[in-house]
């Protein structure tokens, strides 16, 4: 299996952004289209709401005090963003695609998982999840190459927006630009072409188009990753 489908498992039919948290009782929600590069909420705003990713990608950032960005992690259909924030958010959220979010009030969203057990065991699903997928950054941030970092991210993407077969070629469209995956990878721009460059001529993966990666061989991409099935 993928390593990822711990961490990165894609939400099941009865946890998809469609039937979701848009049928929770009492939650006076709104659903909005958004337009790339829009920002949903600044570090140190007001966390009164938590919101949903229904379509589209979304990336998750802080600002260091040197003007330097650190993207948090990306924000996926089915994905909940700030919910387990304070009072104020920790970071800013952008879209990074055109993409529709929905609003819900955390208040009403806790209050509705105080009263049903199914509700607060899909929020404790997801806070799981999301521990996972920090550990996982852990140590890509601080044990893996390079090269290895971005076939762990790739392997991420499979998980979450892959066209493909294990085994086959899977195509991957990519909204985030090399910036954003320098920051969330802790590369530098130049260091992430040079890697994609050296995985294209290696034959590891195609790059048709500068916002689509074909992979080639996922088996050769997970040794890339240093994977293990029984992580």
């Amino acid at each position: 299996m993928y390593i990822h489908q711990v961490a990165y498992s894609k939400p099941s039919a009865s946890q998809t952004a469609v039937t979701g948290w848009a049928e929770l009782p009492g939650c006076q929600q709104s659903t909005q289209g958004y337009a790339a590069g829009t920002y949903l909420f600044y570090e140190g705003d007001d966390a009164a709401f938590v919101h949903e990713v229904v379509t589209g990608i979304v990336c998750n950032f802080r600002t260091m005090s040197d003007g330097r960005r650190q993207v948090v992690s990306f924000s996926y259909p089915g994905d909940l963003i700030g919910l387990v924030q304070g009072e104020r958010h920790r970071f800013s959220s952008q879209t990074v695609s055109p993409a529709r979010i929905r609003r819900i009030p955390k208040g009403a969203l806790l209050k509705s998982a105080a009263a049903r057990p199914e509700i607060a065991e899909r929020l404790l699903d997801f806070a799981t999840s999301e521990l996972a997928i920090l550990q996982e950054r852990f140590v890509t941030l601080n044990r893996k190459s390079a090269q290895e970092r971005i076939a762990t991210f790739f392997l991420e993407l499979v998980e979450r927006l892959g066209d493909g077969n294990k085994g086959g070629s899977v195509t991957l469209t990519l909204p985030m630009r090399r910036r954003d995956m320098a920051d969330y990878l802790g590369l530098s721009v130049e260091t992430v072409s040079r890697i994609l460059t050296v995985m294209k001529n290696s034959g590891v993966i195609d790059l048709p188009h500068s916002s689509v990666v074909v992979i080639r061989d996922i088996f050769e991409l997970e040794d890339l990753a240093e994977c293990e099935d029984e992580f």
